[in-house]
């Protein structure tokens, strides 16, 4: 059949096997479209991709066009060392890499992850295909742009994926917590915070007990406070910081969360939001106890889930 003698053509070895050679690769494919009419549709596709700004989406069927990888990583992977508007930069193949995500698009993303500088307008669609690859391979390439995330000028655009990270709460994400707390400012606003707090937490990181701790005095202090915007923007941080705090001080996150309920606050609003996130680390330490399950009802609407 004509399409099988496509799929077993030369010219995808001969991409894999000299995938610098851009220009043979494309002599070879109108060589092979000259003789099989059934690949020429597809070519002029690839050649409309290959030309097109990164908002073109050309998408593939992995089980159908999976010979085309090698051709399209190859063609993008020498776009990334191009300025975007460059053209032979082939920005747009990066949605027909994701559609793929087979190896080949695995290694030219991590390529990309690597090489593009933290503005280039390629790098957040780089980013969502390494983030939804189901490729185990993709792994260290997330948690490469993870750590890229901090490059200034920060936050750029790897950001989802030091969240992505931080989020998945595994040994990986440990180095990236401590990075995001040694950077934090004080009483930071930053919602990486919570993530990095939760991993803190998680997985009973000591030496960030007295930074956790000095988080939350400065959340209660506001309490005495006649206006709280502050607090607006550290809801779920203070959530994260009382769960964190809970696991590793817990009786005296206790006495400190069971005397937070019991105070006076300027509003019931301000009071209300305060309880939400210090029952949220009541709960970590006794999910059961009568007046933590109480407490939890009245507040359920704001409080954060336990990691």
């Amino acid at each position: 059949m004509t399409s099988t003698v496509i799929r077993d053509a030369a010219v995808w070895r001969a991409a894999s096997d000299a995938p610098d050679d851009i220009d043979g690769h494309a002599r070879a494919l109108d060589a092979l479209a000259a003789r099989e009419p059934a690949l020429r549709a597809p070519l002029a596709a690839y050649q409309l991709a290959r030309a097109a700004p990164i908002d073109h989406v050309w998408r593939l069927d992995p089980a159908r066009d999976a010979h085309w990888s090698s051709v399209i990583a190859a063609a993008f992977v020498a776009g990334v060392e191009l300025p975007i508007d460059h053209p032979r930069a082939a920005p747009a193949l990066v949605h027909t890499l994701a559609s793929l995500d087979d190896e080949p698009s695995v290694v030219a993303l991590g390529r990309a992850v690597d090489r593009l500088a933290v503005r280039d307008p390629r790098v957040p669609p780089v980013v969502a295909a390494v983030l939804a690859s189901r490729r185990a391979s993709a792994a260290p390439v997330r948690l490469r742009a993870a750590w890229r995330a901090f490059e200034p000028p920060a936050p750029n655009g790897f950001h989802p994926a030091l969240r992505a990270g931080l989020g998945r709460n595994d040994l990986a994400a440990v180095g990236l917590a401590d990075r995001v707390l040694a950077l934090a400012a004080p009483f930071d606003d930053s919602p990486d915070l919570a993530l990095a707090f939760r991993v803190a937490g998680a997985h009973q990181l000591d030496r960030h007990l007295r930074q956790v701790r000095e988080y939350v005095r400065r959340v209660i202090a506001l309490a005495d406070q006649p206006r709280a915007a502050a607090l607006a923007s550290r809801r779920e941080i203070f959530a994260a910081a009382a769960i964190a705090f809970a696991r590793l001080a817990p009786r005296e996150a206790e006495l400190v969360l069971r005397a937070l309920i019991a105070r006076q606050c300027s509003s019931r609003a301000l009071h209300l939001d305060l309880i939400a996130g210090a029952v949220g680390g009541l709960v970590a330490l006794a999910p059961r106890h009568a007046a933590v399950v109480q407490w939890t009802r009245r507040v359920r609407p704001a409080m954060p889930r336990t990691p």
